[in-house]
This record gives structure tokens, C-alpha cells and sequence, in this order.
């Protein structure tokens, strides 16, 4: 089975700690799916200008990288304040190299022969990824969209968007009775998709439209102390959630795997554990 990832990878510049590590949704997803021995492409980049950090983070933890992911420049980056609830205040964004983004040849025939795709949509991505959409690239393959927290997406480009994939995340910061749910549940209910709607310690809404009869599941989720920060809480989420549904389509596992991913990134001081940036801190 052939799964490749899609998305920016940047400097993640830890304001208050001093420290800058490599980062970025898509970053994350790659090394949960390594670690979880989940083989997969991460199509990426970064730029020339030190590009070390990258090179070093993805040898060390086993993500097999597309070899034409370095382009002249800088890489992307964003300044990162954790405060006091561990929630991540983001600011200063650099779309770098990653900006106007385009596969190349060689990444058109890795997405040919891909089962499996899964995309973090972000500013850089998008135009790229409606041409893939609107020329068919995805057909015959389970393609997933991290859309965050819709940030980069307006609710009605899912009527265009849903089309073409078959499971849509989405990290919401408001209640579950916010109208804009509504929105997406009715949106939703058109297509033959899966659609999984994070709301924190409050839980998951998942519409399943994947079989005629259209479903609404709600699953709890305990509501646990934040030890460090929520920073990753999501992207773990997904890819475990992922690792799970690609072998067995299994929703309830892949959900409760997800849940506990999750629950784990909260320990950590940033959005991964401090041997995967190879860091030794003091507690």
C-alpha cells in the first residue's frame, strides 16, 4: 500500500523557550506514521537557506522525504507563545519556499500510484490542491483533508471541495451547537464523505455520509489536565486515527486511537516529545 502526505513543513520558533524546531502540521502527521511503522511519502519543502534542521529531524526519525523538496530560499516559519492554558498563540507566519506551491513530475507520479493521500490545507496548499481536484488526480484513492480549524477554508468551498475527497478533519475552537456545525452537517449530508469535527475536551461530531443512510455519532471524550500544552493535540489525533482506518476502515477504533494520541501530546512541552528534535531539556 502506497500513502503519501501533503503539506508545508516550517520553523516552529518557540518564543518564550528560545528555541526554534522543525514543524508544521504535515511534519507531524509524517512522524506519528513513522513511529507507528506506517510507511508513507511526505512531499514537502523546505528551503537552502539552513536547511539542516529539516535534513537532520527526517533522517533521525525514519520520514522518507520526496528528494526534490529543497528550493532556493527560506524555509516557512511561525512564532509560537504557549500561555497559560497550553493553548498555542501563533503569529509572525513566513510562507518561505512553500509559497505557490507545485508537484513536480516526479511527485505527479507518486500521487498516481498512492492509495492513500492525506493533505494539510493551509494558505500554500490550496491552489494546488483545487487543480488536483478539478483535473481528477484524486480519483480511485481515499484522499483525507486536514482542513484545521477553517482558518484557510470558507465553509462554502466545501460544496466544490467534498466532491472529490472522501474524509474532511476539522479542529473546531467553538461549541458544538455553533450554527457553522450546521452548516457543514447539511453540506456533509450531499456527499458520500466522512467528516470528523474535533472539539477539544468537549468531543467529536462525525458525520458519515459514506453509506445511504446518513449517520451522526457523537463520541466523549474525558476531560484530562493539560500538563504542558495542546500544541499537536489534533495532528496526533489524526494520524493515529489515520494508521488505523487505512488497514482496517474500522471508525470506532480509529476514533478511539485517535482519542488517546490526543490525550498523550498534552504531557509534552511542545507538539512533539523532546527525543524527536533530539532536544535534552531540563524538566
Amino acid at each position: 500500500m502506497s500513502n503519501l502526505l501533503l503539506g508545508v513543513v516550517c520553523y516552529d520558533k518557540y518564543i518564550k523557550e528560545h528555541l526554534t524546531v522543525p514543524g508544521g502540521v504535515i511534519l507531524h502527521n509524517s512522524y506519528h506514521l513513522a513511529s507507528l511503522g506506517c510507511e508513507h511519502t511526505l512531499c514537502t519543502r523546505i528551503g537552502s537557506i539552513n536547511p539542516e534542521i529539516f535534513i537532520e529531524f527526517f533522517k533521525n526519525n525514519s520520514i522518507p522525504v520526496n528528494g526534490d523538496y529543497i528550493l532556493d530560499g527560506e524555509s516557512s516559519s511561525i512564532d509560537i507563545n504557549i500561555i497559560e492554558s497550553g493553548e498555542a498563540k501563533l503569529d509572525n507566519i513566513v510562507k518561505g519556499v512553500s509559497e505557490n506551491f507545485e508537484l513536480t513530475v516526479k511527485e505527479e507520479r507518486l500521487l498516481y500510484d498512492s492509495i492513500n493521500v492525506h493533505i494539510a490545507l493551509s494558505e500554500q496548499i490550496t491552489p494546488e490542491f483545487e487543480r488536483l481536484c478539478y483535473n481528477h488526480s484524486f480519483d480511485g484513492k481515499t484522499v483525507s483533508v486536514d482542513f484545521m480549524d477553517l482558518r484557510h477554508t470558507k465553509i462554502e468551498k466545501f460544496n466544490e471541495y467534498f466532491k472529490y475527497i472522501d474524509i474532511a478533519f476539522i479542529g473546531w475552537n467553538g461549541n458544538m451547537d455553533d450554527p457553522v456545525i450546521d452548516n457543514i452537517k447539511d453540506i456533509a449530508q450531499k456527499y458520500n464523505i466522512l467528516v470528523v469535527i474535533t472539539f477539544g475536551e468537549k468531543g467529536i461530531i462525525v458525520y458519515d455520509a459514506r453509506i445511504p443512510e446518513f449517520k451522526i455519532k457523537i463520541y466523549q471524550v474525558n476531560a484530562i489536565e493539560v500538563e504542558e500544552n495542546t500544541n499537536g493535540c489534533g495532528d496526533a489525533f489524526i494520524s493515529y486515527f489515520l494508521n488505523e482506518y487505512w488497514k482496517t476502515e474500522d471508525l470506532n477504533k480509529s476514533i478511539e486511537f485517535g482519542k488517546v494520541a490526543g490525550a498523550e501530546v498534552t504531557k509534552w512541552k511542545f507538539a512533539l516529545p523532546e527525543n524527536a528534535y533530539n532536544l535534552k531539556l531540563k524538566a
